[in-house]
């Protein structure tokens, strides 16, 4: 933990459904992604984002507690966008540079909160300290796999990921 995972709201102990799945864990998930952030879902890159997330989720290919932290790594994305000047960003706009920028602010963003307060409305989630290099090597492949679908659907020619060298490649994607 990274410190920045949203807590889970408690449940009413309603059984779960066939998908395996309550109402009372979606409303759940739904209200971590609510709380996520109050600028989350301003750029066009972080909408594609969440809907993709919410694809996956009402399809079962992703569970409740999988689907809360990708909220939050859309939070993320979104407050790096805000620090790097990228506002209003598409995911085609999105290049192999932005990448590894992102990456590195994954690790830095616990020096990043007292120069943007406003970014972190919630205490409890402000990062205190640098994420470990598997916490940013797991939210790297949780983008590799939006970017992929992206590409698969033909919504953008080519997979930023794709157009790393091979050592950047494993800069991005795997521990160092």
């Amino acid at each position: 933990g990274s410190g920045t995972t949203a807590k889970p709201e408690a449940s009413s102990g309603s059984a779960n459904t066939a998908s395996g799945r309550s109402s009372a864990a979606l409303n759940s998930a739904d209200s971590a992604q609510k709380a996520s952030s109050s600028l989350l879902g301003t750029s066009p890159l972080v909408q594609r984002y969440l809907q993709y997330l919410g694809q996956a989720h009402r399809g079962g290919f992703i569970g409740t507690p999988r689907y809360r932290q990708c909220c939050n790594i859309a939070a993320r994305l979104e407050r790096w966008l805000v620090i790097s000047g990228h506002e209003g960003l598409a995911p085609e706009q999105f290049d192999s540079d932005m990448l590894l920028s992102y990456r590195q602010f994954l690790f830095d963003e616990h020096s990043l909160v007292p120069a943007w307060p406003q970014l972190y409305p919630h205490p409890v989630r402000i990062p205190r300290k640098r994420r470990k290099c598997s916490s940013v090597v797991l939210e790297m492949k949780a983008l590799k796999a939006f970017f992929t679908e992206l590409e698969n659907q033909e919504e953008i020619r080519r997979s930023p990921f794709r157009s790393l060298s091979r050592l950047k490649q494993l800069v991005a994607g795997k521990k160092t």
